[in-house]
């Protein structure tokens, strides 16, 4: 009795260490406090209470869902072994595979298995009037670089007649081919009236009384 006092007396410290399976605790039979035992190779550890064993299940990481082979022998499972492709919405990719998944973002499989999305960057359109097509990110100038005239969209290059007084044109931004999407307008130069060489009535009638009148020699009888 006094040997089995003396191994009662051991701090507890130094008993929380594992014990082997041959080691465990029996059914029926008294273990010591506050040991920690595995009741099976692959289950999580109890420990030994004056209530009786108290087996806690701990929160164990998830399982990666690209894991081809899962380890079961222990207490949390363990992924021995990763598919070497990318799963990514329900699909599935090869190592630094690249493939979109709208027409705007481009996406790679890359070496440790993450998928990486970037969204396309879209330059200023050419137009004041662009257009979506479904085989292009980017919105496209149909007709070509442009801008408003007041509420009228005229093309760029030259000069266009607005009416027989003003004209328009696109202005390019410095140093870019893209233009400002309001044109720059002028008025055009008016020919200066020509001066009249035919007499008014009132300078006709001023002439007349001016100038000495003769008879007519082919009305004399």
């Amino acid at each position: 009795m006094e040997g089995l006092s003396e191994q009662l007396a051991v701090p507890s410290s130094m008993l929380t260490a594992s014990v082997s399976h041959s080691q465990e605790p029996v059914p029926g039979e008294a273990g010591l406090r506050h040991q920690i035992y595995y009741p099976s190779p692959s289950a999580c550890p109890c420990t030994c209470t004056d209530d009786g064993p108290v087996c806690i299940q701990p929160t164990c990481a998830r399982i990666h869902p690209r894991c081809t082979r899962i380890r079961y022998k222990a207490c949390c499972p363990v992924c021995e072994s990763m598919a070497r492709v990318c799963v990514y919405r329900g699909r599935s990719y090869r190592l630094l595979e690249e493939f979109r998944i709208s027409r705007c973002e481009r996406c790679r499989c890359g070496a440790n298995r993450e998928v990486y999305c970037s969204v396309s960057d879209c330059p200023a359109p050419h137009c004041v009037n662009p257009t979506y097509d479904s085989h292009h990110c980017c919105p496209v100038c149909r007709d070509g670089p442009n801008c408003f005239a007041g509420n009228r969209v005229i093309p760029a290059g030259g000069p266009v007649d607005i009416n027989e007084y003003t004209v328009c044109y696109c202005t390019y931004k410095d140093g870019t081919w893209h233009t400002h999407p309001h044109a720059t307008c002028e008025q055009r130069p008016q020919p200066s009236p020509i001066p009249s060489t035919t007499p008014s009535r009132e300078e006709d009638k001023r002439g007349r009384r001016g100038r000495p009148t003769f008879p007519r020699v082919d009305l004399i009888p």
